[in-house]
């Protein structure tokens, strides 16, 4: 059954992508969804993953890893398929710690290019010898 409910979304998905994709680019712009976003396909799509027209603007913004506007079929589906009601609390627990690690590692590989580029001091280098250099 729950298959059978993700498979509908897929379709649901295909059909109001299509839609949205009014220049037949293969991906979707905020500017598509606003013009678009009245019809009743896409209020009703978007209604049964619990998002509102206004919020899936945003959501293009989040999900649009190149950073020009636009969303391929692979990142809607993400809208389709994960987004459906409020998140739970282990969901937003997933997503604290995720960006806590993302944050660590991060600060940890800034530390490690400024010593790289001689930006920071690194940690005191052994001669050949054994002593401190």
């Amino acid at each position: 059954a729950a298959d059978l409910k993700i498979r509908s979304r897929i379709v649901k998905a295909r059909r109001v992508f299509q839609e949205l994709d009014a220049d037949g680019s293969g991906s979707i712009s905020v500017e598509e969804i606003r013009e678009h976003a009245s019809t009743p396909a896409v209020l009703e799509f978007f209604e049964s993953v619990d998002v509102h027209p206004e919020e899936a603007q945003h959501l293009i913004e989040v999900l649009d890893m190149k950073d020009d506007g636009n969303i391929g079929f692979e990142d809607f589906l993400e809208i389709a398929v994960r987004l459906n009601g409020m998140p739970k609390a282990s969901d937003l627990l997933m997503l604290y710690h995720e960006v806590k690690r993302f944050h660590v590692h991060s600060a940890a590989e800034m530390n490690r290019i400024k010593i790289a580029l001689g930006l920071e001091p690194g940690p005191p280098a052994l001669s050949s010898d054994g002593s401190i250099t």
